[in-house]
């Protein structure tokens, strides 16, 4: 067992080459399929870092997106891409984001971004977190409701009380 885990790096290799069918980092295929290969480790270390088969690619990094988003959850960007660029690859906004109010936490440290000031321009690092938020605007036909519905039976209350 031992062994085998030592060969992983190998193991990997071998299925890789496989898969695309090239021995020499060209692909068989269409390079507008966009096959991507991570390798098991760089400089003996974990890699979170997906390295992209067609030339001239970017190395793509994993971000958290979280929040208002239409596909939150982990998704791997190209490093130095801007925030409002992760969250288009997130499949975007939902009509319930407060985007004035973007979260960006890199290193335990918080960073508060406007979708259309800073965020168009501030870069995604490796494991960032992006979240964001629900508007209270998104809110207000519920809260209107609501207060409509208590004011109502306040009234039927008080209007039965009169009798």
């Amino acid at each position: 067992m031992t062994r085998l885990c030592e060969n992983k790096g190998v193991i990997y290799v071998l299925l890789y080459l496989c898969v695309t069918g090239s021995a020499f980092g060209t692909n068989s295929r269409d390079a507008s399929d966009g096959v991507t290969f991570q390798p098991p480790n760089v400089g003996g270390r974990p890699s979170a870092e997906y390295y992209s088969t067609i030339p001239d690619a970017k190395v793509l990094v994993p971000v958290s997106i979280w929040g208002e988003v239409r596909e939150p959850g982990l998704h791997f960007v190209p490093m130095g891409g801007s925030v409002a660029q992760s969250i288009s690859a997130a499949g975007g906004p939902t009509s319930a984001a407060s985007l004035p109010s973007i979260k960006l936490i890199r290193n335990s440290k918080e960073l508060t971004l406007d979708l259309y000031g800073e965020a168009l321009s501030k870069s995604v690092k490796q494991n960032d977190l992006i979240l964001i938020d629900r508007s209270i605007k998104s809110d207000l036909p519920l809260i209107f409701s609501s207060v409509s519905v208590v004011l109502g039976v306040t009234s039927f209350i008080l209007l039965v009380s009169r009798r």
